[in-house]
């Protein structure tokens, strides 16, 4: 894919979710990388932008494990890489997108977050019951089949997870212009 759109710049195109999505991001971060061009189309939301791909509206889209899953199974959608620097646990066979292409690293996460004035107790203990919440044995299940894998974090951890993602995705829209609709 990557040497087609290197040879063919703006013929491909890609849905996303949105502008702004991290579907659209993905398709940005990837064209940044390999220095090439593709025709952003943004949906409302991820189900019509995976409906525009399904019915060959679009080429290809950025999708989260948890919406794309069940069609990959089916046979509908192709995988042709994982946006994450490892290879996922539900797709064991997809190649990362990093592979060929270095420093792509596109991960869809989830967190919790609370008013700033708790106090460290506070915190600690949310943070706790959450983690235990996600790492319980019939949500690790639930979690698995829909392609996330928990990862148990202290807050500390996770507010440095967050500059971090804020400073990599933050460069990269304001090069790329994405604004939110």
């Amino acid at each position: 894919m990557v040497a087609y759109i290197k040879k063919n710049p703006g013929k491909l195109n890609y849905s996303s979710g949105g502008n702004g999505s991290i579907g659209h991001i993905a398709g940005e971060m990837l064209k940044s990388l390999t220095q090439s061009s593709m025709v952003h189309i943004p949906y409302s939301g991820a189900g019509p932008a995976q409906l525009a791909l399904l019915s060959g509206q679009v080429d290809v889209m950025f999708d989260n494990l948890a919406s794309a899953l069940t069609q990959i199974r089916a046979g509908k959608l192709l995988a042709l890489g994982v946006t994450t620097q490892k290879r996922s646990e539900a797709l064991p066979d997809v190649p990362p997108i990093n592979d060929t292409v270095k420093g792509f690293d596109v991960s869809t996460w989830f967190g919790i977050f609370a008013p700033s004035h708790l106090s460290d107790a506070d915190v600690q203990k949310y943070a706790n019951a959450f983690a235990d919440t996600m790492n319980a044995a019939e949500n690790k299940d639930k979690f698995s089949k829909m392609g996330f894998t928990p990862e148990r974090l202290s807050p500390a951890e996770f507010a440095k997870f967050v500059q971090a993602e804020h400073a990599k995705y933050g460069a990269l829209i304001k090069s790329a212009g994405i604004k939110i609709d």
